[in-house]
This record gives structure tokens, sequence and C-alpha cells, in this order.
């Protein structure tokens, strides 16, 4: 009986959104394309092409042997996924209805 009565609601609100909202999309089809009548008059730009100026390199050496270091904080992300866990079974342990 409970479920016929949530159903019933989800419909009538469901309803009721989709009526509301018929309105609003025929209402963007009716406005005119310019309220102050003409359209705008946009101005073209103008461009000329510079001589482009020659850069010198830079020559790079390497540091050593060494590695790059990249990749992620591996240890901040199994702690966070361990709070996680923690926090959801809490969550569950105390949701769960307990039989006496």
């Amino acid at each position: 009986m409970k479920t016929k009565a949530w159903i019933s609601r989800f419909a009538a609100v469901g309803g009721a959104v989709v009526a509301l909202s018929l309105p609003l999309g025929a209402s963007a089809q009716t406005a005119p394309d310019y309220p102050g009548g003409a359209p705008p008059q946009v101005l073209g730009e103008s461009l000329t092409k510079e001589v482009p100026t020659q850069v010198l390199g830079e020559s790079v050496s390497r540091g050593g042997p060494a590695l790059p270091v990249t990749g992620a904080d591996i240890a901040g992300l199994v702690a966070l996924g361990a709070g996680a866990i923690a926090t959801g079974t809490v969550l569950v342990r105390r949701s769960r209805v307990r039989s006496t």
C-alpha cells in the first residue's frame, strides 16, 4: 500500500513538471530575434603579418643519472581510501536494524 502511494505522488509531481515546462519551450520560438529591431553591425578586423624575430636556443645539460619524479602520492591515496572504507563500514553498521 505504501508503494502505490509513493508511485502516485511521483507520477503527480512528474506530470506537473512536464506540464509546466511545455509552455517555456514554446515561448522561446515566439520571441523576437533582436529586441531592439535590426541586428548589430560588426566590423571586421585587419590583420598584418609581422616579420618574426629569431630566438637563439639554449643548451641544457643533464644534471645526473637521477630519474625525474613522476606519479602521485601513493601513501596519501591509500590513507584516503582506507578512511573511506572505514567510514562506509561504520555507516552501514549503524544503519542496520538490530534484531533482539
